[in-house]
């Protein structure tokens, strides 16, 4: 069963192109993606957090919005993090990624950097989600959303 949060907080911000600047946050473990979301919304007053559980309501979720930003696990089932970036390669080149996983395979860490995508361990400080949401942020501001 896939879970979805449609925005956090009461406008959005609006980036370069006055549309609201927003993440999406793909994770099967729900509790990772309520702390991933929660600690992302403290970015900006007002930052727009979609989250699935479902990898594959994940993509589809991803084809009806216009993200400046998606954060995904690596192992998930029916969908590993790699082959989810992929499907968003084939859509768009450009939109800022990040690999937040546990798995420190040099393969997927590597092949997860070939195609543009940040990659940060989930045991790293506070268990990874301080260091995703500076990497989030980094990745906002450099694409200028």
């Amino acid at each position: 069963m896939s879970q979805s949060t449609s925005q956090v907080g009461p406008e959005l911000l609006r980036g370069a192109n006055d549309r609201a600047r927003s993440v999406l946050v793909v994770d099967d473990e729900p509790d990772i993606v309520s702390l991933v979301s929660a600690y992302i919304s403290r970015l900006e007053e007002d930052i727009a957090v979609y989250t699935e559980t479902d990898p594959e309501a994940a993509l589809a979720r991803y084809r009806e919005l216009q993200v400046d930003c998606i954060v995904c696990d690596y192992e998930m089932p029916n969908m590993d993090g790699l082959s989810f970036l992929s499907a968003v390669r084939e859509r768009d080149s450009e939109t800022p990624f990040v690999l937040f996983t546990g798995v420190e395979a040099e393969d997927v860490v590597d092949q997860a950097r070939n195609w543009g995508a940040t990659y940060v361990h989930k045991s790293g400080r506070g268990g990874g989600f301080e260091d995703v949401t500076e990497r989030v942020a980094d990745r906002l501001d450099s694409s200028g959303s």
